[in-house]
């Protein structure tokens, strides 16, 4: 039997309250396990320790309080019935000041053989709690106590080694989940240790006051971080839904409430309908979200489904449902490993699932990849053949007209030069200057038009014709044309600088390329600027190996950039003054081209050009 008193004013002392007068305080309690509500209060506990052996010996055990909640406990013993001894312990007091070092309240008995002798506990509670007590033989609690420590090194073993793990995951597939989850268990560790008295003993043992905050702050992180994961985890479901304004109002009413408990109403700290709400709400959006067809939500519902089976067990247990089975105070450690490794489970499950889903998407993909080559395939035939029969069609039709021109060129050859003699014989005869000068009109136009010719029959020649393949003297070349301009008027002004470098035997068609050299040298003739004394000709022919660049470079009258693209153009002039045919550079470029060369053009108006020939 158990006698309570509850010091509501809190300021009697043990001598007060341990004499024979102060028996009427005490009242005997009819309650199996009792309860103590009030937490400004100090109550008292007297009960009787008495041995029925004769033997004088002294028996020692256990008293145990199982609720940890209690805040200063002192156990007042007497050893002759008038002296007694002090053993301290509880949340509020460090840790290395209890009489015994247990994660649990503990006070060393002493039962003597012999009259019934009172012993008084003195404490008071942190919250309301349960007054559950046991007494303990020394070989069975030590047991008992062994069991408790495994077990707990075993639950927190799992716990770190499932925070290292999905921490490993996150820092490897970067996926918010993983951390959400690391810190989720981070939290219901720092929860349990709370509850079970580790923390306490091992993490903040000179601390006490940390005991009063704690379990309030890892409660809410561990909501918070149970709701941030689910929102992760169960992403479809959540996105452009209804329930993610749910998820934002939870959190938001959570945080307020702690923040209120912390502040202005401590009280609300202690209500547990708020969590339950929020975990109930995470366990239904993960149900809704497996009918869904979210596969992966399968675990996550088993996982809460073990977690409240624990939470369950240990209510029960601690209102005294399961009197006698002590080991199940720590079903909410068990349900919380199997939430653990269910929940590992089920980010396994959504990897394997989504890389299920992807292997599926890549082979959609490459079947359509492999459809949209073979359709590029048929496409790309289709286009071949049509270009080759364009190809073929353009090629006849520029047969037929290279055929025309040059036929045409060649029929009228010989009518234009019957022109051109009548014209000069005629001239010689005629003595009136009027008709003299109409005769060099005539003569003028007629020799035009033969140059037009001769460079038509030049482009279809070049079309035509078979490249040869001929050594090739660039020094032979260039003399024979300086020396067919020397009779043009002013040609001798011109400076014309000749470099050649030779590594190697240039090969290619001799014809074709004396007549660039001298459509080049002409070019560069005509459009000089007479304004500069002298005009020049650079002139270079560099041959190696790899390639042979030639480079006709002036300082004439130079070419407009707007009409840079243009000169290589058929019929085009720069000038409209010129007398040319508009074909000199069309030509030199079919040619180039022809023989498998590049030509190339810096210009600037005004200071001159160079033209680079590379094959």
């Amino acid at each position: 039997m158990v006698d309570i008193y509850e010091d509501k004013e809190g300021d009697k002392t043990f001598r007060q309250v341990s004499r024979s007068s102060s028996s009427y305080l005490f009242h005997t309690n009819t309650f199996e396990e009792p309860q103590f509500y009030n937490t400004n209060a100090v109550y008292w506990l007297r009960f009787r320790l008495s041995s029925e052996d004769s033997i004088q010996h002294v028996y020692r055990w256990i008293l145990e309080l199982e609720d940890l909640n209690f805040s200063q406990v002192e156990f007042f013993q007497t050893k002759d019935g008038v002296h007694y001894s002090i053993a301290k312990s509880g949340q509020d007091i460090p840790f290395h000041e209890r009489s015994v070092i247990h994660k649990n309240n503990l006070f060393m008995v002493d039962v003597p053989a012999g009259p019934a002798q009172y012993a008084y506990l003195k404490f008071k509670v942190a919250r309301p709690v349960k007054g559950s007590f046991a007494l303990w033989g020394y070989r069975n609690m030590l047991a008992f106590s062994n069991t408790q420590y495994f077990m707990l090194a075993l639950f927190y073993g799992i716990a770190l080694a499932m925070m290292l793990y999905n921490l490993f995951l996150f820092l490897t597939i970067r996926d918010a989940a993983y951390i959400y989850y690391v810190c989720y268990i981070f939290s219901m560790v720092l929860y349990t240790s709370s509850l079970d008295g580790i923390g306490f003993q091992y993490l903040w043992p000179h601390e006490p006051l940390i005991n009063d905050h704690v379990q309030h702050a890892s409660i809410f992180s561990f909501l918070i971080f149970a709701l941030l994961y689910a929102h992760s985890f169960l992403k479809p479901v959540f996105k452009a839904s209804a329930l993610n304004w749910v998820f934002l109002s939870v959190i938001g009413f959570r945080t307020a409430i702690f923040i209120a408990g912390l502040t202005i109403f401590p009280g609300l700290l202690n209500i547990p309908f708020f969590d339950i709400l929020a975990m109930l709400f995470i366990y239904g959006v993960g149900i809704y979200a497996f009918f869904r067809g979210y596969k992966p939500a399968r675990f996550f519902i088993l996982a809460f489904t073990m977690l409240f089976i624990g939470f369950a067990i240990t209510s029960l247990a601690g209102i005294g449902l399961f009197r006698g089975v002590d080991y199940l105070q720590y079903a909410l450690n068990v349900g919380v490993t199997c939430e653990m490794v269910l929940l590992s489970l089920s980010l396994a499950d959504r990897i394997k699932l989504l890389m299920e889903d992807r292997s599926v998407a890549r082979e959609q993909v490459i079947n359509q990849l492999q459809e949209k080559e073979q359709l590029k395939d048929r496409l790309n035939r289709m286009l071949e053949e049509k270009v080759l029969e364009r190809t073929k069609e353009l090629e006849d039709k520029n047969k037929q007209l290279d055929s025309l021109i040059y036929k045409s060129s060649h029929d009228l050859k010989g009518p234009l030069k019957s022109i051109i003699g009548l014209t000069t014989v005629g001239k010689m005869d005629v003595k009136d200057p009027a008709a003299r000068e109409y005769f060099d009109h005539i003569l003028l136009s007629t020799k035009r038009l033969d140059r037009v010719l001769a460079d038509l029959l030049d482009i279809t020649k070049v079309n035509e014709n078979k490249l040869k393949h001929e050594r090739v003297d660039f020094s032979h070349i260039i003399n024979e044309i300086l020396l067919s301009f020397e009779n043009i008027e002013g040609f001798k002004d011109m400076k014309i600088d000749v470099r050649i470098q030779q590594e190697k035997d240039f090969y290619g068609d001799e014809k074709m390329l004396y007549s660039v050299f001298q459509n080049m040298i002409e070019n560069a003739f005509k459009y000089r600027d007479q304004s500069k004394n002298p005009s020049t000709l650079d002139i270079s022919i560099v041959s190696d190996k790899q390639k042979t660049k030639i480079e006709f470079k002036d300082n004439g009258l130079g070419i407009d950039s707007e009409l840079k693209d243009k000169v290589f153009d058929m019929f085009f002039k720069a000038n409209e003054q010129s007398s040319g045919t508009g074909l000199g550079l069309y030509l030199v470029k079919l040619s180039i081209q022809k023989m498998g060369g590049h030509l190339y053009l810096q210009t600037t108006k005004g200071e001159g050009s160079l033209f680079t020939i590379v094959f």
